[in-house]
């Protein structure tokens, strides 16, 4: 039960306040912590508090100040029960807007305010400890609604990022050649420097390569159109080039952004379920590698599973990549295909990642028909083509 704060809570809170602070934050010394109890003591029996309270006691409790989250804090053994969950949805109720700020370090916690919505808005650096904290937002969904536009310019600030080049070079009528570089705001999954890197929103091809091969690049985007620079036969002519280097053409692939004007709500038979990365420790097994992927288990935050009977028959889940954008995957079980899972899943995990406050995104090859289907059954169309060469011995072992 939640309920408000009542002064008998005061000794409980306070301890829990201290525990939680000192497990949290072990790259903060202990001493901090218990430096500042007493003064936190007074501050907590003055704000506004709402206690989640059980028969034997209170398991965590949530402070505000005004629109601004003090802080949630939830005592040890009651963590992963959905506490903090059912705390926060209490306070969005009562608030149209929320902010509150956080250590980045404690990953942990950024990872479970992103799953509740939260938005990174700035950083900078608490004074008392001289560690990087995050300011993260959230607004009611009627006070917000990203338009296509808004949708499409994140999309295009991203690549923008992974290439190290402008937003606006994805707009000209001209091609853009740039070089590559490390970036820590880049998707996660992408090894920089790149070789070479080809994107295309449609205009034109920004190409992002190491500076030894801008003039093969050169020649090889300036000599066919765009749309034919990722298809063979002109694809042949690059590979063969970069052959001679120990590199080859490697992966080409369509991604697709949600276009929100248009009421897509696809449903089918079975129960979805809300899930998150407590849920998925069990599901990283082959037959859900495409909506879970074990070597970035970390980047796995959300997901909606179906089910029969509780078996978990299909399941969509996304990645966080990059600050702004999480990529949705998605599997069903081989007997359960061809009864609309796939795209009632995916509709509904673009939603609930729309509603934190990021943006979707659904990747596939061109030539994987059914999966492109999937994305536009649910409410995606397509928004940029990409491909990239790698090391031919990166490729050869892909191939095995």
């Amino acid at each position: 039960m939640i309920r408000p704060f009542c002064r008998t809570d005061l000794d409980s809170i306070a301890e829990i306040w201290l525990n939680t602070n000192i497990s949290a934050h072990n790259f903060i010394p202990e001493s901090y912590w218990r430096d500042n109890f007493l003064p936190v003591r007074e501050m907590l029996g003055k704000a506004e508090i709402y206690v989640y309270a059980e028969d034997d006691g209170i398991r965590g409790f949530i402070g505000l100040d005004g629109n601004y989250i003090a802080g949630i804090f939830v005592r040890k053994g009651g963590q992963s029960r959905g506490i903090g969950r059912k705390l926060i949805a209490f306070v969005k109720e009562k608030k149209p807007e929320l902010s509150l700020h956080v250590y980045e370090k404690n990953q942990r916690a950024v990872k479970f305010y992103e799953r509740e919505g939260f938005a990174i808005r700035s950083r900078s650096v608490d004074e008392n400890t001289g560690e990087q904290e995050l300011l993260m937002t959230w607004k009611h969904q009627h006070l917000k609604r990203m338009t296509n536009q808004e949708i499409l310019r994140i999309a295009m600030e991203q690549s923008a990022v992974d290439l190290n080049c402008r937003a606006e070079d994805f707009l000209k009528t001209e091609n853009v050649i740039v070089h590559s570089a490390e970036n820590p705001g880049a998707r996660k999954y992408l090894e920089l420097p790149f070789t070479c890197d080809l994107v295309s929103y449609g205009s034109n091809i920004v190409a992002s390569v190491e500076p030894q091969y801008e003039e093969i690049v050169k020649g090889y985007i300036g000599r066919y159109l765009p749309e034919h620079c990722f298809e063979t036969p002109n694809l042949y002519v690059l590979n063969e080039t970069f052959a001679e280097y120990g590199m080859k053409v490697c992966f080409m692939a369509e991604y697709f952004l949600p276009d929100v004007d248009q009421e897509v709500k696809n449903e089918c038979e079975y129960a979805l379920a809300l899930m998150g990365p407590e849920d998925f420790k069990s599901l990283y097994i082959p037959c859900w590698s495409n909506a879970l992927c074990e070597a970035r288990k970390e980047l796995d935050v959300l997901g909606i599973g179906a089910y029969r009977e509780g078996k978990l028959i299909g399941l969509a889940a996304c990645s966080a990549d990059c600050d702004s954008m999480w990529q949705i995957g998605v599997d069903v079980l081989p007997e359960y295909r061809r009864q609309g899972i796939a795209s009632a899943l995916t509709g509904a995990l673009s939603r609930e990642i729309l509603k934190r406050g990021k943006v979707p995104f659904y990747c596939c090859a061109w030539s994987n028909i059914k999966s492109a289907r999937n994305a536009i059954k649910s409410g995606f169309r397509p928004a940029w083509a990409e491909l990239t060469v790698k090391p031919a011995e990166f490729v050869e072992k892909m191939n095995r």
